[in-house]
């Protein structure tokens, strides 16, 4: 087990490199760190400065490009994306007209990204040139996520609901719906499934919208959850800044999607089922 220590306040993020060699944490000093595998601090760069570093202004979130190029963040009521380097120069920004930001990530080819501010969300070129907006849920929206395969983007709200909508038109495809409010959600690696968290239970959902699994956590309320590369393993992070790794029986969440997808086909007995290829 490691061990990390060089931000002075409460650590808000953690994200690993794409190479996973590396990985990146934002915390409540508005300062990035990035570190090697082995504790060693590469590199430190601060956000804003001192003079400009009110609570509603901290940084907020941080995704990688896929390429591992380029980190994007975004920051509280200042609203401004900001791309930057590894070496922490500041490659471009430019003014979103939210009130606040709350989200942010890259699509998989790196020429777009997606915000999150209130209740809509926006998909910009990495140029900075707004290209669409999309709303349609009924209070803030707190995660956002591109899918791998860059077709869907799914959206996390305080509205208890989950929306899957398609990346290519911004059309509504699904509607998750949980009990408490929606803090984070995470695609599995191969597009296959979503998995979100509410309160102190995880969602294990297949891309048809049908909950497949929830399990719920030792650790009390979760504010982060995220799959392994392998799809393995998912992360979580709680309200008390503590990372907790679950394994996951991916052959069990498919045994349970395919039971689902069974009994959809006897209801469906138009459906031809020579055509589909649903790995049971």
């Amino acid at each position: 087990m490691q061990s990390f220590r060089g931000h002075s306040e409460g650590i808000i993020k953690v994200v690993f490199h794409p190479t996973g060699k590396s990985f990146v944490t934002i915390a409540r000093d508005n300062q990035i760190k990035l570190w090697n595998l082995s504790g060693k601090l590469l590199k430190s760069w601060q956000l804003y400065e001192k003079d400009n570093q009110s609570v509603l202004n901290r940084i907020q979130d941080i995704s990688f490009s896929k390429d591992g190029r380029y980190l994007a963040t975004i920051s509280g009521i200042d609203a401004k994306v900001k791309l930057w380097d590894l070496a922490g120069n500041l490659v471009r920004s430019w003014q979103s007209k939210d009130k606040l930001l709350t989200a942010i990530d890259f699509k998989q080819d790196d020429k777009n990204l997606v915000t999150a501010g209130g209740k809509t969300i926006k998909l910009w070129s990495i140029q900075g040139e707004l290209l669409q907006t999309i709303s349609g849920h009924e209070d803030n929206i707190l995660s956002v996520k591109f899918s791998p395969d860059g077709k869907l983007i799914a959206t996390a709200s305080l509205d208890n609901k989950v929306k899957i909508w398609d990346s290519r038109n911004g059309k509504l495809l699904r509607t998750l719906t949980h009990s408490n409010a929606v803090y984070s959600l995470s695609f599995s690696p191969d597009s296959q499934l979503l998995i979100s968290n509410s309160g102190d239970r995880v969602y294990f959902w297949n891309m048809d919208g049908q909950l497949l699994h929830s399990m719920q956590s030792d650790e009390g309320k979760m504010l982060e959850v995220g799959f392994s590369q392998n799809e393995k393993l998912i992360n979580l992070i709680n309200d008390k800044n503590q990372i907790t790794t679950w394994n996951l029986d991916i052959d069990d969440l498919q045994q349970h999607s395919c039971n689902w997808f069974q009994d959809y086909l006897k209801i469906n007995n138009n459906l031809n089922r020579n055509n589909l290829d649903i790995g049971c």
